[in-house]
């Protein structure tokens, strides 16, 4: 296995959290103000096309510049992160119902794939053979 066939892995599990939070946020946005809602879906559906693009040119034996990877992914980690705390933040003052559950989720599974993004970042910056 080639050393950049390990990243499809770390990139497909990006994704799949993306595309769960962007279900998780499509079911809770009626609730968020005009910016918050820009902010979250911009990163969100954002993210939802650089990794499947990725995956789709490591699939195909296009890699990118290892500078152009890590800047989408450290990118897509700030983003996560700012957009994991402000809904932590935003859901945490709303009365407890269906969506407050639904809403907190979305946050926590974006903090998580913030932390998934700093990992591979870090991964390819410091083991770029890995």
């Amino acid at each position: 296995m080639r050393s950049a066939d390990k990243y499809i892995l770390f990139k497909a599990i990006e994704l799949v959290l993306t595309t769960v939070c962007l279900a998780l946020h499509l079911e809770t946005s009626e609730n968020l103000n005009h910016t918050l809602l820009f902010l979250v879906d911009g990163t969100f559906f954002g993210f939802c096309i650089i990794p499947a693009g990725l995956v789709i040119a490591m699939l195909v034996r296009r890699y990118l510049n290892v500078l152009v990877y890590q800047f989408y992914t450290l990118s897509g980690c700030l983003s996560h992160a700012v957009c994991g705390g402000i809904l932590l933040a935003h859901w945490t003052q709303e009365a407890y119902d269906e969506k407050k559950v639904m809403g907190l989720t979305e946050a926590s599974i974006a903090i998580v794939n913030s932390v998934i993004l700093a990992i591979d970042g870090l991964l390819q910056f410091v083991l770029p053979s890995f």
